[in-house]
């Protein structure tokens, strides 16, 4: 299970700047019924905010 591996803030944001420079509206996910249809980039943006938030605190 992908969400269970821990990672670090810094290697999060590592991700989320790798892909910054490229256009993408899906994300597809290792089940169907989880791939995010449209705003894909927005998405990744948000749960890498949400994730460094939860290990922060």
């Amino acid at each position: 299970y992908p969400n269970l591996i821990p990672m670090s803030a810094r290697e999060v944001t590592k991700i989320v700047d790798t892909v910054e420079p490229y256009e993408f509206d899906r994300v597809y996910a290792g089940w169907w019924d989880r791939t995010v249809m449209s705003g894909g980039k927005e998405s990744v943006r948000d749960s890498a905010r949400r994730y460094i938030e939860h290990i922060s605190d």
